[in-house]
């Protein structure tokens, strides 16, 4: 039988990074994300800044929301895989054309408008 492997000082368990890390203070961590934060919003826009991190929650709450009508699809209703993937596939097919239509109302104003008047005229369908 071969024995383990076992490490030798040659290989280091964790990367440099990790281990300078490890080394510092919270306090030191701490000063650290705040100047990076404040670096973040010295170089870009605040609004930009907001509109990232909105997009990011917009992101994380999307796929909250799959994690919960796939364990619904699994644990209540007793469905198979293929089955729950064709049921998302159906729920997500609206959303698809969705860049076709961005384009589309970007280029061709209704009435003067390029969103106002699309939006008016898809609520009232």
């Amino acid at each position: 039988m071969t024995s383990p492997v076992e490490p030798t000082e040659e290989f280091e368990i964790n990367s440099p990074t990790e281990t300078s890390r490890n080394n510092q203070s919270k306090e030191e961590l701490v000063v650290e994300r705040r100047s990076f934060i404040r670096r973040l919003f010295e170089t870009y826009d605040k609004n930009f800044l907001y509109a990232l991190g909105l997009q990011y929650f917009n992101n994380g709450l999307k796929a909250i929301v799959a994690l919960a009508y796939m364990n619904l699809f699994k644990n209540y209703y007793h469905l198979q895989p293929a089955q729950t993937q064709s049921y998302t596939a159906i729920m997500l097919l609206p959303w698809t054309p969705k860049l076709v239509y961005g384009v589309f109302t970007d280029t061709f104003p209704l009435f003067g408008s390029r969103k106002r008047n699309y939006l008016i005229l898809m609520g009232l369908i």
